[in-house]
């Protein structure tokens, strides 16, 4: 391949939507087949609340209301097994990865390690906190 022929790297293809590169306003190209139904998907597309809209209250369906709550209780239930279950003796030393080998039980009896997992399990904790009073401020 000759060099007069060989596509330039640092451009970028044209957009089917635009028109030529080199119009000054990159309208759209009304010749083009699919023109009309990027309009139309404009046209469709669901408006947000900006600045200068209408404040028109959202309601979010029961179903919505129910996924926020359930993700909220389950990220409060892994915090909390997590914050708890690394400081329980017997049952944090029984498991699979600590069998696996000698530097892995070191690691996993470190209460360094034992604390990070605790530092997660807060972490889920605030997670579904925030998600609850999320949840009850825009319910308001």
């Amino acid at each position: 391949m000759t060099p007069e022929h060989e596509p330039d790297r640092f451009t970028q293809p044209p957009d089917p939507f635009r028109g030529p590169p080199d119009s000054p306003s990159g309208a759209p190209d009304p010749e083009h087949p699919r023109a009309e139904l990027q309009d139309e998907a404009l046209l469709n597309a669901p408006m947000h609340n900006g600045p200068g809209a209408a404040d028109v209250p959202v309601r979010k369906s029961w179903q919505g209301r129910l996924l926020g709550i359930s993700f909220a209780i389950f990220a409060f239930e892994i915090g909390l097994f997590l914050v708890i279950f690394p400081w329980m003796g017997d049952s944090w030393d029984l498991n699979y990865i600590q069998s696996l080998g000698p530097v892995l039980q070191n690691v996993w009896d470190e209460p360094y390690f034992r604390g990070a997992i605790s530092g997660l399990g807060f972490l889920n904790i605030y997670i579904g906190m925030l998600q609850i009073a999320r949840l009850f401020r825009r319910s308001n």
